[in-house]
């Protein structure tokens, strides 16, 4: 359970010192080459790759021997991708290209060698776990985690639907150190009259049909964690309940008088706009504060597309008996460009679905795919914000963007605000539209 006001451990307190100047360049996603498969490769001023010349080598026979360079332009990170005449050429997000700027994230192919173009992660490795991808974003969100697993504060994980907000509460608790279960509730399924009993009991009697008393999830999870997940579907009238037990420590059975003491370690979650919640009356503010001690935002699954690869093997290989077929780069290169609305919930619905055509085959390649990741892919957005602003056009960003770019530049509005072609005056409008405080992007 959360401790007092004073123990609540700030975003600023647990990233200090974790930010380190971030480093450009290419990950290796797949390749006919098993010796680079997985590589990570820095830019620097000029990167070049090809079959025969280049500061990579890949074994790679629709490679041309040199084929393409990533060149930095001046002192910003911003990057320009030029083919150098190759036969079978360059695709940059799914479209040949002779040059062009490169965005962070971007997806680009080279033969049957697929690369991820982007800051590189940093610092120590990081055990998975049950958390598969070694992404910047990945690490960022694991390392917030594991930093913040051993203390008492309640903690808030906000992300889309399907983005592992209970894999990641079920990290905390792995990492916590704490010996009590991991108790998980679905605030949207409990039936508002059973509500109260959930949460706390009931003695015998209580309340028709109590013929026996219940154990309620704040005591199982004594010790331990709870985890209440979708919690912006909680009903308004237990949420002072709920609040009081917080602040408290302790939770009266329905239908008792004696309060008994717990002390669960709260992990909220939700996809749910809460300041919308709270500005209509329908979410306590007062709770919110106590559930939001350290806030975790999740990256969707198209903010960590250097993952694509290892999750969709990895979810193969759950769903397939036997040896998984390999996938091929024209598979990958479609589930890479996908946009994954439902992200990794969607992607492992796929992977089930490719499992069951793979009966008998060694690989798979894209005619397999359901017919939506078929169609070509849409015109690229630029994913670097820079790349708008160089371009002259400047577009209101989403919240996981705009999130983006403030943990990129650790809360500093005025680059922020260079990133994307405006001033700061409209990067703080469009950061109280979707809820978002620099200082929680600070180191």
């Amino acid at each position: 359970m959360a401790g007092p006001p004073d123990e609540t451990l700030t975003q600023v307190g647990l990233a200090a010192g974790a930010a380190s100047p971030e480093t450009w360049g290419l990950r290796v996603l797949c390749s006919p080459d098993p010796g680079v498969e997985g590589l990570t490769l820095p830019v620097g001023d000029r990167l070049t790759l090809g079959r025969v010349q280049g500061d990579l080598v890949v074994a790679d026979p629709k490679l041309s021997r040199r084929h393409v360079s990533i060149v930095r332009q001046g002192r910003l990170p911003v990057f320009t991708l030029q083919d150098h005449g190759s036969k079978n050429g360059t695709l940059l997000e799914g479209r040949r290209v002779q040059s062009g700027p490169l965005g962070s994230g971007a997806i680009i192919r080279l033969g049957d060698t697929l690369v991820a173009f982007g800051p590189l992660a940093a610092g120590d490795a990081l055990a998975q776990g049950a958390w598969v991808g070694s992404s910047p974003a990945s690490r960022r969100v694991l390392g917030e985690l594991d930093r913040v697993a051993p203390t008492a504060v309640s903690v808030l994980v906000l992300g889309e639907t399907g983005s592992g907000k209970e894999l990641a509460a079920r990290r905390l608790h792995a990492q916590s150190g704490r010996s009590g279960a991991f108790v998980a509730v679905n605030c949207g399924a409990i039936p508002g009259t059973l509500a109260e009993s959930t949460f706390f009991g009931h003695t015998r009697g209580a309340f028709t049909g109590a013929t026996h008393a219940a154990t309620g999830r704040f005591e199982a999870a004594r010790g331990g964690t709870l985890f209440l997940d979708e919690v912006g579907e909680l009903p308004l009238s237990l949420q002072p309940k709920l609040l009081r037990a917080l602040e408290t420590g302790e939770v009266v059975p329905v239908g008792g008088q004696q309060p008994r003491p717990t002390d669960a370690r709260v992990v909220a979650a939700t996809n749910a706009q809460l300041d919308a919640a709270m500005a209509e009356g329908r979410f306590r503010p007062d709770l919110y504060a106590r559930l939001a001690g350290y806030v975790v935002r999740l990256p969707a699954l198209r903010e960590r597309r250097e993952d694509i690869p290892e999750l969709a093997r990895h979810l193969l290989a759950q769903a397939t008996e036997g040896p998984a077929p390999r996938l091929s780069a024209d598979l990958l290169e479609r589930l890479l460009l996908h946009p994954w609305p439902m992200n990794v919930r969607e992607l492992r619905t796929v992977m089930q679905r490719l499992a069951l055509l793979s009966a008998g085959r060694s690989s798979l390649d894209a005619d397999v795919l359901p017919s939506e990741l078929l169609c070509p892919p849409p015109q690229p957005t630029l994913s670097d914000p820079l790349l708008s602003a160089r371009s002259g056009r400047q577009q209101a960003p989403d919240a996981a963007t705009l999130s983006g770019l403030l943990t990129r530049h650790r809360g500093a509005i005025s680059r922020v605000a260079q990133a994307l072609g405006t001033n700061r005056k409209q990067v703080y409008r469009w950061m109280a539209k979707h809820g978002l405080d620099a200082d929680a992007f600070r180191d």
